[in-house]
C-alpha cells in the first residue's frame, strides 16, 4: 500500500520514496474494491491496442471509500487507476 506524503517519514517498518512522474493511462472505476479487476483489463486492453507497455508500479488512488465517520456503499467507492506507460520498442 502507498500514502502519499508531503515530506518523509521515518518509523520503522515504513519506506518512503519518490515515484516518478511521466505518462500514465488512467481510468476511474465506480463501484466496490473486489471488483477493481474489470477497470484494469480495461486499461490493459487499451495498451495493448496502442502499442504501448506497462511500467510499474501502478497507482490506485481512492477519491471516494468507505468513509471514517459516515459508512458509504461500496457501490459508490471511486477509485482512479494510473498505469505509467511507455511506447513499445
Amino acid at each position: 500500500a502507498a500514502i502519499e506524503v508531503r515530506k518523509p517519514v521515518t518509523a520503522a517498518g515504513v519506506d518512503c520514496r519518490v515515484l516518478r512522474g511521466g505518462r500514465a493511462a488512467t481510468i476511474r472505476y465506480r463501484g466496490p474494491y473486489d471488483g477493481i479487476g474489470v477497470a484494469y483489463k480495461a486499461v490493459f486492453d487499451y495498451l495493448g491496442g496502442r502499442g504501448l507497455s506497462a511500467l510499474v508500479p501502478a497507482r490506485e488512488v481512492y477519491l471516494r471509500g468507505p468513509g471514517a465517520i459516515l459508512p458509504r456503499s461500496p457501490k459508490n467507492f471511486v477509485t482512479e487507476l494510473q498505469v505509467p506507460v511507455r511506447d513499445r520498442a
